[in-house]
């Protein structure tokens, strides 16, 4: 069972609502049912083929490149990073502090590894809510999670990463989990 902690969650001083719209960062959000990803890419799995994954993945590494950076822009944590030697891990952890916030699972950073040195980070998300409304899976299922984390690493790290999802609750493991490496130390 997921421990109860404080959340890192100063976005919700940042969010701002006018006219009918939902911003964070200048960046539009919305808040729809969690069911809905997980049906859409069901259904367009169905129609399209196994290309959405790749799509899906993408474009949630995409979007998420730019919020995380823009964050980081706008707080100086990038900054301080490169200049006081803050742990780039130390960052992810209050990325993924923001994604157990936003109700995507509870996220949490297992095994750090320095990226830079070729080793990989751990991280899981408990009660995703990809696998959760997906439903029952031969292969992995959390491809907008995997893009998310794929983006967000992007942007902390400023180096190309490859984020797989090695479990899935939609397959039957107990929690869906993610490896982070550096591509160029990818095999």
């Amino acid at each position: 069972m997921a421990e109860k902690k404080k959340l890192w969650w100063e976005i919700v001083d940042k969010m701002e609502y006018k006219d009918g719209k939902l911003s964070f960062l200048g960046i539009p959000y919305t808040i729809i049912p969690a069911q809905i990803l997980p049906m859409l890419h069901k259904r367009l799995a169905e129609v399209v083929g196994p290309a959405i994954r790749s799509i899906i993945t993408e474009g949630a590494a995409r979007q998420s490149y730019k919020v995380v950076d823009k964050a980081l822009k706008k707080s100086g944590l990038g900054f301080l990073a490169a200049k006081i030697g803050v742990k780039r891990v130390e960052i992810a952890k209050k990325v993924i502090d923001i994604v157990t916030g936003e109700g995507w699972g509870f996220a949490q950073i297992i095994k750090e590894g320095k990226l830079e040195k070729g080793e990989e980070i751990i991280g899981r998300i408990e009660n995703s809510f990809e696998a959760e409304y997906f439903g029952k899976a031969e292969e992995p299922v959390c491809r907008f999670l995997t893009g998310a984390l794929t983006g967000g690493s992007r942007a902390i790290w400023r180096e190309d990463v490859v984020v797989e999802e090695i479990k899935c609750k939609a397959k039957g493991d107990p929690y869906c989990e993610f490896r982070v490496k550096l591509r160029k130390f990818y095999i």
